[in-house]
């Protein structure tokens, strides 16, 4: 229905979520359910497994979260011998459905995310807004065997079946979106409601050492991972030196981010790069700065002339829009549980750089690619380019020559962030999902009910194989 005279309403919301831990999906849930108390509404979270020693503030304690938690199926196996995760998975989200379908309480909507293959169940019930951070069918590549294939098989078929069902289905990016539109392409269009950013924890841009500051460096800041493709930051600068030596003496290029001794790749691309940049001449005019601090980081970002973001269609993620700020300082202040919005956890951090620089009000350098298309407007907040060395190097050579450019570009691309990712636009957008929820039909018909329930059933056939991821 068209009706949403629910966004002006209280309305009783139960959220339906595996495993509320720390993570990026959890970040999401636990801001949806607090932008949603915010909006009036009457909020219960259901899940298979919480523990308070694993989890994020605002689910604990005296945390706003921490009463509406109820949690069922923790009993159940998540995998069996190592194997079948997924299936395993499904199993408890259909238990917890229905559990939630038996309870005597009058909620007018769900809200689940991640696992869809519960849907059918909640739709006895409820209209269900699904939430698709992305497809799974897409996130299990390794089928060489043919036991793994007869495996996700009905795996699979049930997750496109089953997300069909939801009344309302979400997407956090265009660029999800594009993805899910490929792997369900007769599914209904999903809507775009982009994650909230919790600006009140971040460090906020310092203009005034920008405008003090002669040139800043060039900034890279990502996990040192060769997916991350650094070195073309690298060869990018190299480029812009060659071609005009006099012009850009003084000018540093940092690379940063996040680094463990004990992980090999690591290791071995950190060498790679030190090993390209003294091949390129510019051991010294390259600094190397593995596992920097909350500090260090922010002071690199609000000083940084640019952040050079190399990775190429890398998918909009949960965590971007937040740098500047001390990442963790809020999991550890005794009042973290009264923020509106969580941070993110370590795991995560320092992905998607692109967007975490824009709020320090440093401009973007970004391959024209993923999800920076959606954040960097090119021109204006930065420079999105094709992802190579000589395109790359054209933009720095531009901000190089003019220090005030790159200023101007910060003080506009904070602007952007702070509009189109703020919590404020993700309560309205979220209250909005929700409304339109609401108004659709509130149980499936009883035959599609019945046929849903034999197809889960027959989820018991891919026994036969176990999935490994």
């Amino acid at each position: 229905g068209n009706d949403r005279g629910g966004a002006n309403r209280a309305m009783r919301v139960v959220f339906a979520h595996l495993d509320l831990g720390i993570g990026g999906a959890e970040q999401l849930v636990v801001n949806a359910a607090l932008a949603l108390l915010k909006k009036g509404h009457y909020v219960t979270i259901f899940t298979t497994h919480h523990s308070e020693g694993h989890c994020f503030a605002q689910t604990r304690g005296s945390g706003p979260l921490a009463s509406r938690i109820i949690i069922a199926g923790d009993w159940l196996p998540r995998s069996i011998l190592g194997k079948g995760v997924a299936f395993c998975s499904s199993v408890r989200m259909a238990y917890l459905a229905l559990v939630m379908v038996m309870r005597w309480r009058v909620e007018e909507c769900c809200f689940c995310d991640g696992v869809s293959t519960q849907i059918p169940i909640l739709r006895l019930r409820f209209p269900v807004l699904f939430y698709c951070h992305f497809p799974d069918l897409l996130l299990c590549t390794q089928r060489g065997s043919f036991l793994k294939r007869l495996y996700r098989f009905p795996l699979d078929w049930l997750e496109s079946t089953t997300t069909g069902l939801a009344n309302v289905i979400v997407v956090n990016s265009n660029f999800t979106g594009g993805v899910y539109r490929k792997a369900f392409p007769r599914l209904k269009e999903p809507r775009v409601v982009y994650p909230a950013a919790d600006f009140e924890s971040f460090t906020p841009p310092d203009w005034k050492r920008k405008a003090q500051s002669n040139r800043g460096p060039f900034v890279s800041l990502n996990r040192f991972e060769r997916k991350k493709d650094v070195g073309l930051a690298i060869e990018a600068f190299a480029l812009v030196l060659e071609a005009n030596p006099c012009g850009s003496q003084g000018l540093r290029l940092v690379i940063a981010g996040g680094y463990d001794e004990s992980v090999t790749e690591n290791v071995e691309y950190l060498t790679e790069l030190k090993e390209l940049a003294s091949r390129k001449g510019l051991i010294d005019r390259v600094d190397f700065r593995p596992s920097v601090d909350d500090a260090e980081r922010n002071l690199l970002l609000q000083s940084a002339l640019c952040v050079v973001y190399t990775p190429e269609n890398e998918h909009f993620g949960i965590v971007p829009i937040e740098v500047g700020r001390p990442p963790f300082a809020s999991h550890r202040h005794p009042n973290s549980s009264m923020r509106a919005f969580c941070p993110p956890p370590p795991s995560l951090v320092g992905s998607l750089a692109w967007a975490q620089a824009m709020y320090a009000g440093a401009p973007v350098l970004a391959s024209a690619s993923g999800g920076p298309l959606e954040t960097v407007v090119d021109g204006r907040t930065g420079y999105l380019k094709a992802h190579v060395p000589a395109a790359f190097a054209e933009a720095m050579s531009l901000l190089a020559g003019d220090p005030s450019l790159g200023l101007e570009m910060g003080k506009q691309a904070h602007r952007h962030v702070t509009e189109k990712f703020g919590p404020g636009a993700f309560e309205d957008q979220m209250n909005d999902a929700v409304a339109r929820t609401v108004a659709e039909p509130r149980a499936l018909h009883p035959l599609l009910a019945l046929a849903a329930t034999v197809a889960l059933a027959a989820l018991a056939l891919s026994l036969v194989g176990w999935d490994s991821a």
